[in-house]
């Protein structure tokens, strides 16, 4: 089940996904992700790739940050944390592209460290 919570009082756009991500499931998220409200309200957004089904294909993650970099334009001045599951081999390497296509991003393994890294993001 995929799950999107957009948390005006926060600043917070959180996307879940779990099981397999269809191309429909990638692209209703980044079309939420990337709606103007959502963006003038929520600075900051985690996407939780961390329930992804792991007997899927490594190429769903894959799939997923081509997805983003469709939306690149929804994400510009945001704070972005990724949190992924650690079976993907291939996270850091997705990340590091996102990155290079501007996109602030930043891989962890825990909701909690993507939280705190925000939380330093918006002190700083």
């Amino acid at each position: 089940m995929h799950e999107i919570v957009i948390d005006q009082s926060k600043g917070l756009a959180r996307a879940s996904l779990s099981g397999v991500m269809t191309m429909d499931d990638r692209m209703a998220v980044m079309e939420a992700l990337s709606k103007p409200e959502t963006r003038a309200a929520c600075p900051y957004t985690i996407i939780d790739l961390s329930g992804v089904d792991t007997d899927s294909d490594t190429w769903e993650e894959i799939e997923f940050a081509r997805s983003i970099s469709r939306f690149t334009a929804a994400f510009e001045g945001r704070h972005t944390a990724v949190i992924v599951n650690p079976a993907f081999l291939v996270s850091s390497m997705v990340c590091w592209n996102l990155q290079n296509l501007g996109i602030r991003i930043t891989d962890f393994y825990t909701e909690a460290e993507a939280r705190a890294w925000l939380n330093e993001a918006e002190a700083a």
